[in-house]
């Protein structure tokens, strides 16, 4: 049975949304930023805390990285700061983020399922997102819906800043082609260079292999893509804690996974967080503009909409 409770995570209104396997508060005046996810047989939430930025919202077109940068958020109609090629939006900007993380979400509880809506500023469409609870299974159902007469191109990115642990495991079934998006201290060749998961060798002819990191306060962080999983799943797993998370989505629809793992070298301004993310998304850069140049972006036609799930289960 799924319980609803109205409390309030640092001062702001939240929604706790619980069974009993599983805990979730989000805030929908953040954009429905999710700041907890408990499994509630062990207690540990998943959820990464930033203990010097505090959340409160922030104006739309706001730099990401000032903000609190953590918990899940969506990332929609881009990642990184960019702007739209085409008419009828030719030359509108699309602010870093996305414009859903600085906007409050109507928030609705019926029938064990929370509901959450925002429409776009500079665009004409709907957001929706469903979350429905089911044993150890988080669902997430997303509908966008095309208020225009032209049809919209957007990236989507499912964006969950979780803890980064010594230790921590990232398992993929498969070596899918692996591209780097961002790197701090030059360490890579970004963006074009193709690497195969999970290993890649720095300009240093150093070998790392990104799927068990131990080094979590290097000063290093990396924005990583895998092209196409095909099982649709990756595994979080913290080995010390006995704790893990497995994601999983329709690979025809979500054709690409974002992996973020920073061990202490992001933002470039500011506190540096040990955080990581793993972002079932259908792009392979942050950037809008290079992702419809390599072909990975979502189409809305006209007067349309369309529809995609993703599934957290909490493994015990």
């Amino acid at each position: 049975m799924i319980k609803f409770n109205e409390v309030f995570h640092e001062g702001l209104r939240a929604i706790e949304m619980a069974n009993d396997h599983i805990s979730l508060t989000t805030i929908p005046l953040l954009g429905g930023k999710i700041v907890t996810l408990i499994n509630k047989k062990s207690g540990f939430n998943f959820i990464y805390k930033n203990k010097n930025v505090k959340n409160h919202l922030w104006a739309y077109d706001s730099d990401f990285s000032k903000s609190n940068a953590s918990g899940i958020d969506e990332c929609f109609p881009t990642v990184a700061p960019s702007e739209y090629r085409e008419f009828p939006w030719n030359n509108i900007k699309i602010p870093d983020h996305g414009e859903i993380w600085t906007q409050e979400l109507k928030t609705l509880t019926k029938d064990s399922v929370l509901d959450q809506t925002v429409h776009g500023v500079r665009f004409p469409y709907v957001f929706n997102r469903k979350i429905k609870i089911d044993n150890n299974k988080i669902y997430f159902t997303y509908n966008i819906i095309n208020l225009g007469s032209h049809d919209f191109k957007y990236i989507w990115s499912f964006h969950p800043i979780l803890k980064l642990l010594p230790g921590t495991r990232i398992n993929v079934n498969e070596n899918p082609d692996m591209y780097i998006d961002f790197s701090t201290n030059s360490r890579f060749d970004l963006k074009i260079k193709k690497y195969k998961w999970p290993v890649a060798f720095d300009n240093s002819g150093s070998e790392i292999d990104f799927s068990v990191i131990n080094d979590v306060d290097s000063g290093n962080a990396e924005k990583i893509y895998l092209d196409r999983i095909i099982s649709g799943k990756v595994d979080l797993i913290y080995p010390e804690q006995n704790e893990k998370m497995s994601f999983k989505f329709n690979s025809t629809v979500l054709k690409h996974c974002g992996i973020w793992i920073n061990r202490k070298g992001w933002p470039i301004d500011g506190y540096k967080l040990d955080s990581l993310a793993i972002e079932p998304c259908n792009c392979l850069s942050d950037r809008y503009e290079d992702s419809l140049k390599s072909g990975s972006f979502g189409i809305v036609k006209a007067n349309s909409s369309t529809i995609w799930e993703i599934e957290l289960a909490i493994i015990d």
